[in-house]
């Protein structure tokens, strides 16, 4: 109290009181008292003092509206109450300046205040201390200095239940009315007020009921006060929204969120005056106190966020909360929101609430969010689709890094949606998520989306979405749980809202390697948004019948998540960071659709899913084998049936206004038919059998002349007689319409009854197959297309004729010489050739074993004896990485075979005007469709179609030149196949149509079947008809295949058809000379034939094999001739092989084991494994075996007994060995796919599969070298041996040096023409593919700017020039006198050089030790090749050069095979040498791209040279390479090469077509032949004296013979020429040897010179002149023709018939000039053989032809005393060598 001074009475009005901070320390009420002298009493003028406060003066009692304050109380738990900040306003809207806290007039006032220390002792909030300090106060200034960052606080620390704390204004005598206050609470969640109100002073108490200042009342609560930011009280209706957590969260955390105006969300988003949300405790970097942090959900940034406070057990729904103050009323229509991506940390659900004015009311619930992502509500429906979580894949994927033991999260790399059933049109929108991965919230944007669902939507492989699935950066772990996680599209705002299907989806899952991320689903499920919520994708399907219900179809995809493929891998179509795979889905591969379908089912397609694309891809196979029908009983079938024109889902029909089908079948369609005339056409039968009965059986009528007897005349009696006849038919019906004596009366009634049953039934059918025979032969004619090409294999020139088979050698550039009888060797250039051929067919073999592992995998899924899981699909993907891609020709394998089934149910379909409703029309159908392919099957098993096609590519082979021959064979190849292919498929469509017997037993045979659903009516007989149909057709159809499958009606007249005629063939040697239409003797030849073995007996003779081989190349003009079988014939091995694959489609019909089977048959007869029988002489010949036993000797020394054995065992393994091995390895093939696709399933097919694949590489490759590559090199090794026993057995001859005449022709003999060496185009390539494969190496390390094209044209241009610079130095190496040390020391240096250039630049990429070792390998390579392939020519005794082996390289077309060569070895070295080096690595692969470029490199530069000799060649070469580069430059180098060798071949074929229009033009015809011989003396001596010499060695100037035989029965020539086989016509012509002549140019030198003749082969003497003329059975010899000089062409060398006396028609055999004159010519021959030697030239008589004139032989001067005679003799050998040399020099020139 106070005391006064002095006596004089205080009076008090006010009193200013400021209690102590503490509420402990304080009063709330206190009165004021007056001492009257005895006591205190009340002072009447002031009031009780109520609510005080503390901590600051007050000033009490105040005037009315001087004091005004905002009451509080805590939550329930709360430590008290705080305000930040608090704003009074005179104006009930708080727009105004507020009422400002300047002392003394307004001070701040509290009920306390509380330390900094208390606060955070009391309530852990520590945030503070960086405003306040620990030992300073939030004293009640604090929440009107206008910081955030500051509060007032008065804490409860008595826990005073209930407690008010308040902070205000005490204005002293500024009275004013506070109509508005806004506020913002403390954000601290324990000091927030749950309840507060505006109270003001009225002079005696705090009131909130009524104006302090005037009257009426004015209400100013404060509902709901704890929030963070500001707000005001009274706050208008509507004029705060936010949305608050309808789940219960941990914590709630808002990235973004937008309020729009309008309900689409079209329009920019609303604008609040601040941003309001539920309190939560800051952290201490958080300035402003946090009241700024609601402002982080509407900034307009993804980087910031923000988050609610919750206690430990989370927030109830309704805790958490953000909006917006606008500070007028709005309207909120839609809203936009991001949330956290984390599932602990979003709100699925979320409640939209407005302020009221004293209340927040809800005013919507939106469900269905997600996070990390924009979701929009409300929404319309089918604007929103999903991808939704149901299940893990458990696969483990063993090509990829084995993944974490614990879960991870779903995540997909890429998805999109589609409108339509074709995965066409794409559908664009937001995306929107459950959630994603988070490891933390970054600064930017960036990091906040780094696994958001807008990277499953960006096209990017390298990026991918991840779910949440309940983990955190702390626990990877993932839990995800279904239904749970999603991802999707938001279509509202790009669409307009407009409704939009989803009918595919097509994802790539991703399989990252991250600890958290990501394992894929093997089950998901398509969503829709309905309007409100999320549910399951459903479809309606609608029944034709409208009676039924419709069936609802969700969007369950169970069979996702499959393990990328090894092709997929190695191709790079998956990424090896994120090995995902691209899958699609439609509706119509929903596990849940499954639809029941008619029993047509099993007639439109074929029932296992690996056979329907659709079901393929669902993976349907993996889990069940049968889909379409998956139930046979029920004929429930899925929707992914490849069925066209199957109208599924409720959108895909014409509906009416009741929702049902307009149209759902045809009114009169094909069904409706064929149910009508099934109807009628049984009767139409009867009656015309009991027609038929009536006048067969009516008797004779007695009277002649009645009327009755003319009609029974003209109708009965023609029925009689035809039944009295012998025919089958005719038997068969009087036995069963007469009956017979002594027969039971029931007995011929059943007969009979059995008639007109027959009748009936037949006439119920016979309309039906009158037209399946019409289709059918429709069918055959068009395969009689297959007879064009037939006709064009055959050949033009019949060998039989000589003029034609000479002119078939010409065409083909062969000599007319007789076969030699030695062993004919391979060249350089045919072993290169031979390896490509090997490469071609091993990769023919492989391809043709991976399409048999199809198709018995196919047949062991139909045995069920296999995993169905497991489709060839699965199995062909583990193909190994060839030099070749072969998966683009799987695929097309599949695409082919799913073509056929396509096309067939398409034209069904059409047929039918959509799916078959009837039973009785598609048994009818498939009646029809088992006799039309029947007649298709028996015209192609009888007519042999194979076989013919075979013969056609075996005769086109040996008579067409070179490039017309790979045309030709490509051709018949392609036919060959297509046909193959085609009749394939019908055994496929056979066996389909065959299945619908499966259906119904004879006790269910006349009873009806459930699941059809046929709307016509009178369907009953149309069934019992179909089913009788198709059984008897069936039966007949098996019966008759397998007959004429044993070749019972092979080579009949009715079996062939009228293919001989259309062809225009003679093929009546097959026909049987009894006439007889079944051949009994072929009974059950199918069976040991499918097994490769062949009996003369059995199926040798069942298939006319050796007659078919005869006549099929008597027809074609097969040219070669069989020493063994002393014919011409098509090679039996071919023949045998065609009829095996025909075989194999007959056994093809048998259901189940017949593809097994019917592959068996292929391989155990590529070639036949065994063969017992001497029909076949050539089969079993061994010609290099019998060729070594003819040099055997009785007693030979063991030196030469080795050399025997060696030669034996050599012979052998070519003969027998090698034919051995070929069956091996064909039946071994067979038996690796047959184990391995039995054996292989879901555990087991990564090995196995690989497993079976290496060995049939294996095996396919040798089986190709074995064919082509290892026969030519054994024949080497053959020819070396026996050339040694030869030599041997040569030495050992008695005289065989003695004779001087032989001696002279052994030395002609001994110098055949040899082409130029192939060593120096070898050492060019070489030398040029080093520096063209070094330069591109080191331009792919140093210019990696550069194109690859560019680097191979670079390297190509300096690989050219350095195998050409090579040429040039030794071309002039040889032409500088003394220069082979100069020579040896250049190359030396030379290859030094390069060694180190390969090393340098090939090995830039390598360390320097790596780049010694290719120097040195490079060198040893180059320095060895160079000193062998640039060998200088040898120089004799005399000083004489022999022939240079370079100049022909540069003189001749040889000059383009080098650089074709580099430029094919560069190629080759350098475009795959990343692959190979990703496949080998990086050492092996460099070596196996060396190795490839120069095999490549002279490959092409030899097949160059070969394919050069002739000018087609030449100009086809060109022009492909031109077209090759320009296309390969343009488009791509795969096309160039194909389209360039298309081109030269066809330009090839051009020019040798008008090579062969001259060669026909020339007169080859047969010449006369003279009446005598005519011998020198001298031979006819020594033939005396040598009895074994063989005549026709020796050199005589006439020899000619008589001929016993006319022209018509001359012998053929063969057409094998062996000693000069391959040569070109050039080198032929240079020899003077009569076995070198007869070419096609001295044809044209004939004309040109009387002296030349072709050369002629008579026919041999008779018995009795050749022993009258002392010559041996070989002496033969041509002479010219009519009205030509006497000039002949003998067979060992060129010779001139001595001109006779007049009336003499040849030389007389006494005359002894012929011995000096022939004496003479010997000897000078003998010196110019050994002068050309000298000089290096081959040809006799292409040196000294000057001096040979001017000779003359001393010794015939003087041996003679006749000088007449010597001068007669001397003047005739003159003439006759001068012929001779004129003769010689004209064959050079030609």
């Amino acid at each position: 109290g106070i005391q006064g001074r002095s006596t004089t009475p205080l009076t008090v009005r006010c009193v200013r009181l400021k209690q102590h901070r503490l509420r402990a320390r304080q009063v709330k009420t206190a009165i004021i008292e007056v001492f009257d002298g005895i006591k205190w009493v009340r002072a009447e003028e002031i009031q009780p003092l109520t609510e005080l406060g503390g901590g600051v003066w007050q000033t009490l009692p105040g005037a009315q509206g001087s004091m005004w304050r905002i009451a509080a109380r805590p939550f329930p738990g709360g430590f008290g109450v705080g305000f930040s900040e608090v704003e009074f306003f005179r104006d009930p809207t708080c727009t105004g300046l507020p009422i400002q806290a300047n002392w003394p007039n307004v001070a701040p006032i509290a009920s306390g205040v509380s330390s900094a220390r208390e606060i955070g002792e009391e309530t852990g909030y520590t945030a503070h201390f960086q405003t306040m300090g620990q030992s300073g106060f939030a004293f009640e200034g604090n929440a009107f200095d206008g910081d955030f960052g500051s509060f007032w606080c008065d804490l409860n620390l008595l826990k005073e239940s209930p407690w008010t704390g308040w902070v205000g204004m005490d204005m002293t005598t500024q009275v004013t009315d506070v109509k508005c206050v806004k506020f913002a609470p403390v954000p601290v969640i324990s000091l927030q007020p749950e309840w507060a109100e505006l109270q003001g002073w009225d002079g005696e108490l705090w009131v909130s009921q009524m104006s302090v200042v005037t009257k009426p009342t004015l209400v100013v609560v404060a509902p709901f006060p704890s929030f963070a930011g500001w707000q005001r009280r009274p706050s208008p209706t509507r004029s705060m929204w936010r949305i608050e957590n309808s789940d219960p969260v941990d914590w709630w955390e808002v990235l973004e969120a937008e309020f729009y105006e309008n309900a689409d969300c079209s329009r920019e988003p609303l604008k609040g005056w601040n941003a309001i949300g539920s309190a939560r405790s800051v952290a201490s970097e958080v300035g402003d106190g946090g009241h700024l942090l609601p402002a982080n959900a509407f900034d307009g940034r993804l980087s910031t966020r923000w988050a609610s406070w919750c206690p430990p057990t989370g927030c109830v729904p309704g805790q958490a909360w953000v909006g917006l103050n606008f500070e007028r009323p709005q309207v909120v229509r839609c809203i936009r929101i991001f949330q956290s991506g984390r599932y602990e940390r979003q709100s699925r659900t979320i409640a939209l609430s407005t302020w009221l004015g004293d209340r927040w009311e809800t005013q919507a619930h939106f469900s269905g969010l997600g996070g990390n992502s924009w979701n929009m509500r409300p929404s319309g429906p089918d604007t929103q689709w999903r991808l939704t979580y149901i299940e893990r894949a458990m696969e483990e994927c063993y090509e990829l890094p084995k993944r974490p033991v614990y879960n991870r999260s779903w995540g997909l790399t890429e998805l999109v949606f589609y409108a339509d059933d074709d995965c066409t049109v794409e559908l664009k929108g937001e995306p929107i998520a459950s959630g994603s991965w988070e490891d933390t919230a970054g600064d930017d944007d960036k990091a906040a989306l780094q696994y958001s669902p807008h990277k499953a939507l960006d096209g990017d492989l390298a990026t991918f979405w991840s779910a949440t699935c309940r983990s955190s950066p702390a626990s990877p772990r993932a839990s995800c749980l279904a239904g749970e996680e999603w991802v999707g599209i938001d279509m509202g705002r790009t669409n307009g809202g407009v409704p939009i299907e989803v009918r595919c989806v097509k994802m790539q899952q991703s399989r990252a390697l991250q600890r958290q991320c990501c394992d894929p689903a093997s089950s998901l499920r398509l969503d829709r948004w309905n309007g409100s919520d999320w549910a399951p994708a459903i479809w309606r399907h609608i029944h034709e019948d409208s009676s039924k219900t419709p069936l609802l179809i969700d969007a369950s995809f169970t069979t996702v998540g499959r393990c990328p493929s090894i092709a997929e891998k190695l191709t790079g179509k998956v990424d090896g960071g994120n090995p995902g795979v691209w899958e699609q889905r439609v509706r119509r591969q929903s596990d849940t659709c499954e639809i029941p379908m008619s029993g047509s089912i099993k007639l439109l397609t074929d029932r296992l899913c690996i056979k329907h694309p659709l079901c393929e891809e669902a993976r349907f196979g993996q889990f069940q084998a049968d889909c379409c029908p998956m139930d046979s009983a029920t004929s429930l079938s899925r929707c992914c049936c490849g069925i066209p024109r199957w109208n599924i889902f409720e959108d895909q029909w014409e509906l009416g206004i009741d929702r049902k089908p307009l149209e759902p079948y045809p009114v009169v369609g094909l069904e409706f038919v064929i149910i009508r005339l099934v109807t009628v056409t049984p009767w139409t039968g009867l009656l015309f059998v009991m027609i038929v009965f009536s006048l067969g059986t009516a008797p004779k009528p007695r009277r002649r002349r009645a009327c009755l007897r003319r009609f029974w005349n003209a109708l009965c009696a023609p029925v009689r007689k035809w039944m009295e006849s012998d025919s089958l038919n005719a038997a068969i019906l009087r036995f069963l319409l007469k009956a017979q004596p002594g027969e039971p009366v029931y007995i011929s009634v059943l007969k009979r009854l059995s008639v007109f049953c027959g009748g009936f039934l037949l006439g119920g059918m016979i309309l039906f197959i009158f037209i399946a025979w019409i289709a059918a032969i429709v069918i055959a004619r068009a395969m009689m297309t297959v007879s064009y090409i037939m006709k064009a294999a055959k050949s033009k020139y019949n060998p039989k004729k000589k003029s034609e088979k000479k002119r078939l050698m010409l065409v083909l550039a062969l000599p007319f010489s007789p076969e030699s009888s030695g062993i004919q060797v391979p060249n350089v250039s045919e072993i290169m050739s031979s390896l490509v051929t090997s490469m071609i067919l091993a990769m023919t073999n492989l391809v043709r074993a991976i399409t048999d592992a199809i198709l018995l995998r196919f047949a062991f899924m139909n045995l069920g004896a296999v995993d169905i899981s497991v489709s060839p699909a699965d199995i062909v993907m583990y193909v190994p990485q060839l030099p070749l891609d072969l998966g683009w020709l799987t695929s097309k394998v599949y695409e082919l075979l799913a073509f056929v089934g396509w096309f067939y149910t398409q034209l069904l379909t059409i047929v039918f005007e959509g799916i078959p409703r009837c039973e009785g029309p598609v048994l009818t159908f498939s009646g029809m469709m088992l006799v039309c392919i029947t007649v298709v099957l028996l015209r192609f098993l009888n007519s042999d179609y194979i076989g013919l096609l075979t013969s056609a590519k075996a005769v086109t082979t040996k008579t067409r030149p070179m490039f017309q021959k790979m045309i030709f064979v490509s051709i018949t190849l392609g036919f060959q196949a297509g046909v193959f292919m085609f009749m394939q498929m019908v055994m496929l469509l056979f066996s389909r149509s065959l299945s619908l017997l499966f259906g119904f037993s004879a006790s269910s045979l006349f009873k009806e079947t459930e699941g059809w659903n046929c709307p016509y009516e009178g369907e009953y007989a149309a069934v019992i008809i179909g089913r009788i149909f198709l059984l008897s057709t069936g039966g007949l159809a098996l019966g008759m295949t397998f007959l004429c499958a044993n070749g019972h009606f092979l080579g009949t007249s009715k079996g062939m058809g009228e293919l001989p005629s259309k062809i225009g063939f003679d093929l009546s040697g097959l026909v049987d000379p009894k006439g007889r239409i079944f051949r009994s003797e072929a009974a059950l030849a199918m069976l040991p034939t499918s097994f490769g073995l062949w009996f003369d007996s059995w199926n040798v003779r069942a298939f006319l094999i050796e007659e078919r081989a005869a006549v099929y190349a008597d027809q074609l003009n097969y040219p070669t001739w069989c020493e063994d079988c002393q014919t011409y014939h098509i090679p039996y091995r071919d023949i045998m092989k065609a009829t095996a694959m025909q075989l194999s489609l007959a056994w093809q019909l048998m259901p189940f084991i017949g593809p097994i089977i019917g592959k068996l048959a292929e391989s155990a007869n590529n070639p036949p494994l065994f063969y017992a029988g001497t029909k076949l002489k050539c089969f079993l010949a061994a010609p290099n075996l019998e060729k070594v036993r003819a040099e055997r000797q009785k007693k030979p020394d063991s030196k030469t007994a080795a050399k025997y054995n060696m030669a034996f065992l050599v012979a052998y393994a070519k003969d027998r060995g090698v034919p051995i091995a070929q069956r091996f390895f064909g039946i071994g093939m067979y038996i690796v796919v047959l184990y391995f696709t039995y054996i292989i399933d879901l555990k087991n097919v990564r090995t196995k599969a690989v497993e079976m694949f290496q060995y049939l590489v294996s095996f396919a490759f040798v089986a190709g070298y074995l064919e082509f590559t290892i026969p030519p090199l054994l024949l080497i090794l053959v020819a070396a041996a026996f050339a040694m026993i030869a030599k041997k057995q040569k030495s050992q001859e008695k005289g065989s040096t003695t004779n001087k005449y032989k001696a002279t022709q052994d030395m002609i003999q001994e110098s055949p023409v040899r082409e130029p060496s192939v060593l120096p185009l070898m050492g060019q390539v070489m030398h040029g593919v080093a520096w063209g494969g070094a330069m591109s190496l080191y331009c792919r390390v140093e210019w990696t700017g550069m194109s690859k094209n560019n680097i191979w044209l670079m390297s190509t241009a300096c690989g050219i020039m350095g195998g050409w610079f090579i040429v040039l130095m030794a071309l002039f190496f040889e032409y500088l006198p003394g220069s082979r040390m100069c020579a040896n020391v250049f190359f030396m240096i030379y290859s030094v050089g390069l060694a180190m250039f390969c090393g340098q630049f090939a090995g830039l990429a390598y360390s320097f030790a790596v780049k010694v070792v290719i120097a040195v390998g490079a060198g040893i390579i180059i320095m060895y090749s160079t000193g062998i392939c640039f060998r200088p020519p040898l120089v004799d005794i005399h000083g004489e050069r022999g022939d240079s082996a370079v100049l022909p390289l540069v003189t001749s077309f040889r000059a383009l095979g080098g650089p074709f060569g580099i430029f094919a070895g560069v190629f080759a070295g350098f475009m795959p040498y990343d692959l190979i080096q990703e496949e080998l690595g990086e050492y092996y692969g460099f070596m196996a791209s060396c190795c490839l470029a120069f095999i490549v490199g002279l490959v092409y530069a030899f097949g160059t040279v070969t394919v050069g000799k002739q000018k087609a060649g030449k100009v086809a070469i060109i022009t492909g390479t031109v077209i090759a580069l320009v296309v390969g430059f343009l488009f791509h180098w795969f096309i160039g090469a194909a389209l360039g060798s298309l081109i030269a071949s066809i330009v090839g074929s051009i020019m040798e077509r008008r090579m062969m229009k001259q060669v026909d033009k020339q007169n080859l015809e047969e010449p006369k032949f003279t009446k005598s011989k005519v011998m020198a003396s001298q031979a006819l001596h020594d033939a005396a004296a040598e009895p074994d010499t063989d005549h026709k060695m020796f050199p005589t100037y006439v020899r000619a013979e008589t001929p016993t035989r006319t022209r018509g029965g001359e012998e053929p020539l063969p057409l094998e020429s062996g000693e000069y086989s391959g040569r070109s016509l050039p080198q032929q012509l240079a020899v003077g040897d009569a076995r070198d002549s007869g070419r096609g140019d001295l044809v044209a030198m004939a004309q040109d010179d009387p002296f030349a003749a072709p050369l002629q082969k008579s026919s041999p003497p008779a018995k009795g002149r050749r022993k009258r003329y002392g010559l041996g059975a070989t002496a033969s010899s041509l002479v010219a023709p009519q009205g030509s000089p006497n000039f002949t062409l003998g067979e060992k060398h060129w010779e001139k018939s001595l001109p006779t006396s007049a009336g003499e028609d040849f030389l007389d055999l006494s005359d002894p000039a012929l011995d000096v004159a022939g004496s003479t010519a010997r000897a000078q021959r003998l010196e110019q053989v050994k002068r050309g030697r000298a000089a290096g030239l081959d040809h006799p008589h292409a040196a000294g032809q000057a001096e040979l004139a001017k000779r003359r032989d001393k010794k015939a001067q003087g041996s003679t005393s006749n000088q007449r005679l010597q001068d007669y003799a001397a003047n005739h050998a003159e003439q006759a060598v001068n012929q001779v040399a004129r003769a010689a020099a004209n064959s050079v020139v030609g």
